[in-house]
């Protein structure tokens, strides 16, 4: 991609795919982002029509949907136009503010994933802990949305900032300019449930060997 001008104010960021595959990108994100959003319309309709009945993980996914309404209406015309026009024609705070929302929503939408995960657990193994955690769903949603506010927040603040994003010397999004490093997931939990519970499978079935006795 040849960059005609920098990132300051306004910038012009050429693609080099040939237009053909420019469209064919645009029409796949036209269609995925279509599709998203009419299916987790749907969810959010029949939660909303069912609010009182939600139980605490029901209010979680329907967290989820909201988000994953919002990222492709969010997240998707930026490439899309980028798409159809050839080049990434984007203004600096236009950028900043694209990188924050997309940034925002992903955090917001890995949060709530894992806040399901807890909320399994404890309705599983954790019974008498269930009732507390209905009480703070709202609770935990607000902090969700806030930690996702708090990590979009910092390169708005002076760390490195929002950017253009390459694929291969191609430029369609603005992304977070820092790498953040993380530890191999599957290594790490796999050691913390051996030294934690010995094995996976025996720690689920004391979990309902526990719920089974409780329930008798």
């Amino acid at each position: 991609m040849n960059e005609t001008s920098v990132l300051e104010g306004f910038s012009v960021l050429e693609s080099e795919l040939e237009v053909w595959e420019d469209y064919c990108v645009a029409c796949f994100l036209t269609v995925i982002g279509i599709i998203a959003v009419f299916l987790n319309g749907f969810v959010v309709y029949v939660f909303v029509r069912k609010m009182k009945k939600l139980a605490s993980c029901d209010c979680y996914i329907l967290n989820l949907a909201i988000i994953d309404i919002i990222m492709p209406l969010i997240g998707f015309p930026l490439p899309i136009y980028s798409s159809l026009h050839h080049e990434l024609a984007i203004g600096e705070y236009l950028c900043s503010a694209y990188g924050f929302t997309g940034f925002f929503c992903g955090v917001v939408s890995i949060s709530t994933l894992a806040a399901i995960s807890v909320a399994r657990y404890v309705q599983v193994c954790r019974t008498d802990q269930a009732q507390k955690l209905v009480k703070n769903t709202k609770y935990c949603i607000g902090v969700i949305y806030c930690y996702g506010a708090i990590w979009a927040c910092l390169p708005l603040s002076g760390i490195r900032g929002y950017g253009p994003e390459p694929y291969d010397d191609i430029y369609y999004v603005c992304r977070i300019h820092f790498v953040v490093v993380t530890l191999c997931c599957g290594q790490f939990m796999d050691s913390l449930r051996q030294k934690r519970c010995g094995s996976g499978s025996s720690y689920i079935n004391f979990c309902a060997n526990s719920k089974t006795i409780n329930d008798n």
